[in-house]
């Protein structure tokens, strides 16, 4: 019997086609969050997108690039958040 999930998650499969993993060469899942919420925005970073190894015999799980990083800035009044280059 499978437990249900409590939390929904905030992802989204965009594709199967990103970058190669760099462990075994094979094509990894393209994810995304499907709304950024406050969870994302109390953090100081987090990542916009990032890539899943699909390969059950690979140790490399997730695969985060630094370019999709966000940086949260707090500012006095207002968050604002920058996307660091």
């Amino acid at each position: 019997m499978t437990r249900p999930n409590k939390r929904r998650r905030n992802m989204k499969i965009i594709g199967h086609n990103g970058p190669p993993c760099h462990r075994c060469n094979r094509p990894t899942e393209i994810r995304e969050h499907i709304q950024v919420t406050e969870r994302e925005l109390a953090k100081s970073s987090y990542y916009s997108r990032w890539f899943k190894c699909t390969n059950r015999d690979c140790t490399t799980t997730m695969i985060m690039p630094a370019e999709f990083i966000v940086r949260n800035e707090r500012g006095a009044k207002d968050d604002t958040m920058k996307v660091s280059p």
